[in-house]
């Protein structure tokens, strides 16, 4: 489901013609929480993040410590960059990813037991970006219900325009024992932020 095209008059300084980025999804603030709970947030997103980056950076590296080799290999898939990762790197690399990838599931566990000692119902559980710096630099969060694990991955980048912030939301669930996040089916796209903000609201009940 998308949502109208937003509208406005005026222009963002220096890009004229366009409307000034949305700071937050209007009518829909974001679970209230305190500085520590954010942090938690950030720090989930942080960890998990890194590491997910360097088990794709090191296969990418080319065969070595932490790559299998495969003899005779024809041209084609899977291709990587001959780049002759040191043993020691490699093997500090995994272990970094192994315990900032853990350390992360932690970090938004912590979150959630947090929010649910403050009696919020939602909390931010992992953050990406800056929403304020929509659309040039892309933004993500989940969000999710401290009770039953429910949760809705809010994500936004440009639109086709790259004048306007165009958002997304997704179904997910959080399993609060293990900290494992599942993605499920898209809730629907919008160009216009008070569509995607009353589509957030009634996700979390409030609507």
């Amino acid at each position: 489901r998308r949502g109208p095209p937003g509208s406005g008059a005026g222009g963002y300084p220096g890009r004229p013609g366009t409307v000034a980025p949305p700071a937050a999804l209007a009518g829909s603030p974001r679970p209230r929480a305190d500085r520590v709970t954010r942090l938690l947030g950030w720090a989930s997103a942080a960890g998990i993040g890194s590491a997910l980056v360097i088990m794709v950076a090191l296969p990418a590296a080319g065969p070595g410590r932490a790559v299998v080799s495969l003899p005779g290999q024809q041209a084609g898939p899977p291709w990587w960059l001959p780049l002759h990762v040191p043993a020691a790197l490699a093997a500090g690399s995994v272990w970094y990813a192994v315990l900032a990838g853990g350390a992360g599931v932690a970090a938004g566990l912590a979150a959630v037991a947090r929010a649910r000692e403050q009696g919020l119902r939602w909390a931010v559980v992992a953050e990406n970006g800056d929403e304020s710096r929509l659309p040039y630099v892309p933004y993500q969060r989940v969000e999710a219900d401290v009770g039953s694990g429910r949760a809705v991955i809010v994500s936004a980048g440009p639109d086709e325009t790259l004048a306007r912030a165009a958002y997304r939301l997704e179904a997910g669930e959080l399993d609060l024992a293990t900290g494992q996040l599942r993605i499920g089916d898209e809730i629907g796209s919008y160009s216009d932020p008070a569509a995607a903000a009353r589509e957030l609201g009634r996700q979390r009940g409030q609507e």
